[in-house]
């Protein structure tokens, strides 16, 4: 499925009623339209995995290219269902979800994110971060651990199977793995190359020479945080479905620092 970034503006920016609405009307090509609305006529597809009531608020919000704190970041309780790989909001009066409204009031699509754990949240217990690929992050308050890590997991899940769907494969757990082992040898040979054009570098006298070669390095840099990023997804994606724990992205973030 294609969405435009005014469209995933329209659908994902609005989680807590009234908040942002002019900056969100103003981006959109809803503008007859709420964002309630938007989500509500979304035609999502997909089969439920996951549904129970959870507490969350916006964090960071990418607008015109630039990631910045959203400015108003209360949270809000809904009754979330995980269909297919889209997140959808309704409103509800109690954690049970006895009397859920029949539309959605929010929705966020998921295809792409990065689910992790924040154990060391100053104020709140059971909270775990949405970061999507449009380059937002949400954050949630589950019920208890069990309910934290089984949303981690489901929509892990949900994201691993439309990755593997995106390249019209069944195998997923294969298809990771081969995935994963291919990004290693990207990983491997961009360090050499930016290795030997360190080296390089440090024999060069000429000034405009030096630096071509620094801008390269600089390319090779910006290149192995791209692979490093998507290598620690997909290993996220993988260990939802071998019920293993979570790599931990320091010791990712670590290694990243140690190579360069």
């Amino acid at each position: 499925m294609k969405i435009s970034d005014d469209d995933r503006m329209s659908l994902t920016t609005a989680v807590s009623d009234e908040e942002d609405g002019e900056s969100v009307t103003m981006a959109s090509p809803y503008k007859a339209k709420t964002t309630g609305t938007a989500a509500a006529s979304f035609n999502c597809t997909g089969a439920v995995r996951k549904a129970g009531f959870l507490s969350v608020k916006k964090w960071l919000l990418r607008k015109k290219h630039q990631i910045e704190l959203a400015r108003k970041r209360g949270w809000k309780g809904y009754w979330v269902c995980l269909k297919g790989t889209t997140l959808l909001f309704y409103p509800c009066d109690s954690r049970e979800g006895r009397q859920v409204e029949s539309a959605p009031k929010h929705l966020i699509i998921v295809d792409g994110a990065i689910m992790q754990s924040i154990p060391e949240h100053p104020k709140r217990d059971y909270i775990f971060c949405l970061s999507t690929a449009f380059g937002d992050a949400y954050l949630f308050q589950a019920p208890c651990q069990v309910e934290l890590e089984n949303w981690v997991n489901s929509i892990h899940s949900a994201c691993a199977a439309a990755f593997a769907r995106h390249r019209g494969k069944t195998g997923t757990l294969h298809l990771l793995q081969e995935e994963i082992y291919r990004l290693e040898k990207a990983i491997d040979s961009d360090i050499k190359l930016k290795n030997m054009a360190e080296l390089q570098q440090s024999v060069v006298t000429d000034q405009e020479t030096r630096h071509q070669i620094q801008t390269q390095i600089l390319q090779w840099e910006e290149n192995l945080e791209r692979l490093h990023c998507e290598q620690f997804r997909l290993r996220c994606y993988m260990c939802s479905l071998q019920s293993g724990e979570l790599p931990n992205p320091k010791v990712n973030f670590m290694i990243t620092l140690i190579e360069y």
